[in-house]
C-alpha cells in the first residue's frame, strides 16, 4: 500500500501542476488537494492498525481509481496519460498484492515472491517509461519553440516585406512624377 500511495500522491501532484494556475479548472484543483489529503489520511489511518487496513486500502484505490478514470476520460489531462501509463503495472500489482492479503493470506505468502519480482519488473518499466516520456516531453519542446522561432521569423518577414512594398510603391510613385515633370 505504501507504494501505492506514494505513486497516487504523485500523480495528484502533477494533475494539480495543470489545474493550480488555470482559474477555469479551480474545481478540479479543490478535487485533487482534496485527493492528496485523503490519500496521506488513508495511509496514515492503514499504518496505525491492521483492523483498518483493510478499509483503507480499498478506499484508497477507490481513490486512485477514480484518478485514474479521470485522466483517462478529462481532456484536460491528456498530458498526464503517459505518465498513468508508466504508473498503471505497479497500481495492478500492488492491488493484486493487497487484495490477495486482504482476501487470501495464504494464497499470499504463495504468490509473495513473484509478485516482487512482478514489481520490480513494473518498477523497471515505469522507470524507462518515464525516461523515455521525458525525451519524448523536450523534443516535443524543442519542436515548439522551433515552430515558435519559425512563427516569429515569418512574422518578422511579412513586415519586412510590407514596408518594402510601401517604400516601392512610395518610390515608384516618385518616379513616375519626376518623369512627368520631365515631359
Amino acid at each position: 500500500m505504501l507504494l501505492q500511495t506514494i505513486l497516487a500522491v504523485i500523480l495528484f501532484f502533477n494533475l494539480r501542476k495543470q489545474t493550480k494556475n488555470n482559474s477555469s479548472l479551480q474545481k478540479w484543483d479543490r478535487v485533487i488537494l482534496a485527493a492528496i489529503a485523503c490519500s496521506i489520511a488513508l495511509f496514515i489511518i492503514s499504518s496505525s492498525s491492521k483492523q483498518t487496513f483493510a478499509a483503507a486500502a480499498i478506499l484508497s484505490y477507490l481513490l486512485t481509481g477514480a484518478a485514474i478514470y479521470a485522466v483517462i476520460t478529462q481532456k484536460i489531462f491528456v498530458a498526464q496519460k503517459p505518465m498513468l501509463y508508466a504508473f498503471l503495472p505497479l497500481f495492478i500489482l500492488n492491488f493484486i498484492e493487497d487484495a490477495l492479503l486482504i482476501i487470501h493470506r495464504p494464497t499470499y505468502k504463495e504468490w509473495d515472491t513473484y509478485l516482487e519480482i512482478a514489481e520490480m519488473f513494473g518498477l523497471i518499466w515505469m522507470i524507462a517509461m518515464l525516461i523515455i516520456n521525458g525525451k519524448q516531453r523536450k523534443a516535443l519542446e524543442k519542436e515548439r519553440q522551433k515552430a515558435e522561432a519559425k512563427e516569429q521569423e515569418f512574422k518578422i518577414t511579412e513586415q519586412l516585406k510590407a514596408q518594402l512594398e510601401i517604400q516601392v510603391q512610395e518610390r515608384t510613385a516618385e518616379i513616375t512624377r519626376q518623369k512627368e515633370e520631365l515631359q
